[in-house]
């Protein structure tokens, strides 16, 4: 089975990479990078994750395949030179980082391509977005689409019930290298991960809370610091930003950050880049996030994790029982009255277990599947 990884956000792939051992054993796995994983866009961050990705992988991958990159997001440059070259009768599958139309990256032309040569096309999740009809939309390109579990299977087939079959509940792969680590964990650092910063504009994707210097004082991170008695680390992302913003550096990101921290008194370290974040999750003594993802990641760690509403789209975790209302809930207390396995029993709701092997087995009776319509 050979298989074509088309990864076009540094943090969409860590829900690729740990699928790739296990398919390079059943053939030939070659990876095209696009948009901001494409060499020509310009790194927003501090650490290539590109980079770093290619040394950890090369002796699994048979090739690297450079496509188009772009100056800044929404770049429509793109998308004329997508995929060109690209032979994709050579392959068995085509495994997406993302389940988003991304017209801008040349996403319709793939999908064109791969229908007229009867070559599956899969898309994986982007983040843990709303639960809407998106997704169930953007089905006109993939031929299916990986979902986490239960929560969002359940609300996607209730907008169109004929595409059931088209959802795969796969889970979410970095959760299987989190629980095979559990016994190396240690209470390091209190991990703040946030999402929107102050300095950019208001009402982004429906987000309500910013990270400015309100935000910080609201949430008073520094009385849980003083409770635990650990250092704090921000994990900022890097973002790029729309056309007016797009000689960002990273950096203006860091101390804008670190001047919220100094702010409060707050005893702190930030993280941008990386490309395995397996255990700044499980070194934490508490996980207080903005990023649905990392939330949903976080829960396998067993660490008291508690997620701040209007901080981020809410997608699976919309009815997680440790959502905090920065204008009427107390850290402190919601610290305190944080259940491990009343969290551990929303998981299983909203991440189907056994990641990898749901993926893998997924993707080879997919590929098998229209092998014969090949033929």
């Amino acid at each position: 089975m050979n298989t074509l990884l088309v990864l076009s956000v540094p943090r969409c792939i860590e829900k690729i990479t740990p699928l790739i051992a296990s398919l390079s054993a059943k053939g030939a796995v070659d990876c095209y990078h696009i948009g901001e994983m494409s060499e020509e866009t310009k790194w927003a961050g501090d650490k290539d994750i590109r980079r770093r990705f290619k040394a950890k992988y090369r002796h699994l991958i048979k090739e690297f395949i450079e496509g188009p990159g772009f100056e800044h997001w929404g770049d429509n440059t793109v998308a004329g030179r997508a995929f060109e070259d690209l032979d994709i009768s050579n392959y068995d599958v085509v495994l997406v980082d993302d389940n988003r139309s991304e017209r801008h990256l040349g996403f319709p032309k793939l999908s064109q391509m791969c229908r007229a040569n009867k070559v599956p096309l899969l898309g994986t999740p982007h983040a843990n977005g709303n639960l809407t009809n998106l997704p169930v939309q953007n089905l006109n390109l993939y031929d299916y689409i990986f979902c986490y579990g239960p929560l969002d299977y359940n609300a996607y087939c209730k907008v169109n019930p004929a595409v059931s079959k088209r959802f795969i509940q796969g889970g979410y792969p970095p959760t299987q290298n989190i629980k095979t680590a559990l016994e190396f964990k240690n209470k390091k650092h209190i991990l703040c991960v946030l999402n929107l910063l102050g300095f950019r504009s208001k009402g982004v994707a429906g987000v309500q809370h910013h990270a400015d210097e309100e935000f910080i004082k609201k949430l008073k991170l520094g009385e849980l610091q003083d409770k635990l008695g650990l250092p704090i680390i921000f994990k900022i992302k890097s973002r790029y930003y729309e056309k007016e913003h797009h000689n960002y550096d990273w950096k203006e990101s860091v101390n804008y950050v670190s001047n919220l921290a100094k702010k409060e008194g707050l005893t702190y370290n930030t993280v941008t880049d990386c490309l395995d974040d397996t255990f700044l999750l499980l070194d934490s003594g508490a996980i207080v996030s903005c990023s649905p993802t990392m939330t949903l990641k976080a829960l396998s760690t067993l660490n008291p994790v508690i997620h701040i509403a209007g901080s981020s789209m809410m997608g699976s975790i919309n009815q997680y029982p440790y959502l905090l209302d920065l204008d009427k809930d107390n850290l402190i207390s919601m610290y305190e009255s944080f259940d491990v396995k009343e969290a551990q029993h929303y998981m299983k709701y909203v991440l189907a277990d056994d990641p990898i092997n749901r993926y893998i087995w997924s993707i080879t009776q997919v590929a098998e599947a229209y092998q014969t319509v090949r033929v």
